[in-house]
């Protein structure tokens, strides 16, 4: 298989690290015209870079370690409902989120075994 030499990820540059790079993927250009400056900058480097995985963030840049805003805008929210929360960084934190929490605040004391999910 030939691999177009334009197209490619960050893992073809060589010389240069990823983190100095600017990505002008599809969402980076969508999203141009809330950082003009690092748009030029990323259309004038000379290797092409579509993806840097800071897509919440375009143009995006190997530079910054900023997490996603998760915001929402319904009744409830079903899919991104623990990440809007703070999150979980382990599995007992997210099973204690899940599976604990909802239950005490209705006046429900957890039984043993779902004690036991969130402490193995």
């Amino acid at each position: 298989m030939k691999i177009i030499p334009h197209i490619d990820f960050f893992y073809h540059i060589t010389g240069r690290p990823a983190a100095e790079m600017l990505c002008q993927g599809t969402a980076c250009f969508a999203a141009r015209h809330l950082n003009p400056g690092r748009w030029r900058d990323a259309s004038s480097q000379d290797a092409r870079v579509y993806h840097i995985g800071r897509c919440y963030n375009g143009p995006s840049s190997g530079m910054e370690d900023t997490r996603p805003r998760v915001e929402v805008h319904s009744q409830e929210a079903i899919v991104l409902a623990n990440i809007a929360k703070g999150g979980a960084r382990t599995l007992d934190a997210y099973r204690f989120k899940t599976v604990i929490l909802p239950d005490l605040r209705h006046g429900i004391w957890p039984s043993e075994r779902q004690l036991n999910l969130c402490t193995n």
